[in-house]
């Protein structure tokens, strides 16, 4: 349900919310699953208003996101990478002014520039146990609430504190798990 997946600050392993479909959860509490293979576009969900999507988890048949894919969407909260997604383009997943958590999957190789710029709100980023990324230009900085702190979960076995310190402009407080 949709109370399950805003509840979750940060989780260690995404495999406990992982779907087969991409699934769309909408503000008036529906479920929309579409079978998406490949790389995740914008044009994969335009029978959605996209003001109405409240959370996303990205199906396990999707290998990259595309540029501008998920962006501007007004009551976006949480996005979910699956663990099978290994490229996120430019400007892939961003502007989104209520986003507050990001969960990216353990298959991710490349976040590209400027990926996720201005999720001014993002309060959580948990980067699944077995990531190891290469990080482009920016890819996490915010336009606005600079002096907000993020939490960044991640795996000692996979990072050390501060290996975000590039790519980020705003605090950060690196938790292990």
């Amino acid at each position: 349900s949709i109370e399950s997946i805003e509840s979750i600050e940060s989780i260690e392993s995404i495999e406990s919310i992982e779907s087969i479909e991409t699934k769309f959860y909408l503000i008036n509490d529906e479920e929309i699953s579409i079978h998406i293979e490949g790389e995740l576009d914008s044009s994969d969900f335009l029978i959605l208003d996209e003001e109405n999507i409240e959370s996303i988890i990205i199906g396990t048949h999707v290998t990259s996101i595309a540029i501008n894919t998920i962006d501007v969407m007004a009551n976006l909260k949480s996005v979910y990478i699956s663990n099978n997604v290994t490229y996120i383009g430019t400007y892939s997943i961003c502007y989104n002014p209520i986003l507050t958590t990001l969960v990216i999957g353990n298959s991710v190789k490349v976040i590209h520039d400027y990926a996720f710029k201005g999720n001014d709100l993002l309060k959580t980023i948990t980067f699944n146990k077995g990531t190891k990324i290469i990080f482009s230009e920016e890819c996490f900085y915010k336009e606005n609430n600079l002096l907000m702190t993020v939490d960044v979960y991640y795996s000692d076995e996979d990072y050390k504190s501060g290996f975000l310190d590039n790519y980020i402009n705003y605090p950060v407080n690196y938790i292990k798990f």
